[in-house]
């Protein structure tokens, strides 16, 4: 069964300014809308990135290991230079075997990032 358990924890940060080019890249490789749901701040004042973390199987890794060396799936109509800065402006982490809650946490503070808490407006 070794390559079909949901395994690894990945954790994937976005700066706003790509992440709906990441969103883009996520659904064309199958992948749902919003994948990067949560909202993340570098200085509590702002949204500046956005964040997801999931659970995967060795073949998403795997993906994403050739993506970080140029190795891009076909996606219609998408440039590959495009889509190397996109994927290049990412924080990735993948830990084997990792809680989520504490995966994505220790991610955000070893990055200055924290969940964006939006003031109440009065």
């Amino acid at each position: 069964m070794t390559g079909t358990l949901w395994t690894y924890s990945i954790v994937m940060i976005a700066p706003a300014a790509t992440k709906d080019g990441a969103n883009a890249i996520a659904e064309a490789l199958g992948h749902g809308p919003n994948n990067f749901p949560a909202m993340l701040s570098n200085d509590g004042q702002t949204i500046t990135h956005y964040g997801c973390r999931t659970q995967a199987q060795q073949s998403f890794v795997g993906l994403l290991a050739g993506m970080g060396q140029g190795e891009f799936p076909p996606i219609e109509g998408a440039d590959p230079q495009v889509i190397g800065a996109i994927l290049g402006s990412l924080i990735i982490d993948i830990q084997d075997g990792a809680d989520g809650a504490s995966h994505f946490n220790s991610v955000l503070d070893a990055n200055g990032l924290a969940r964006f808490e939006a003031q109440a407006i009065q």
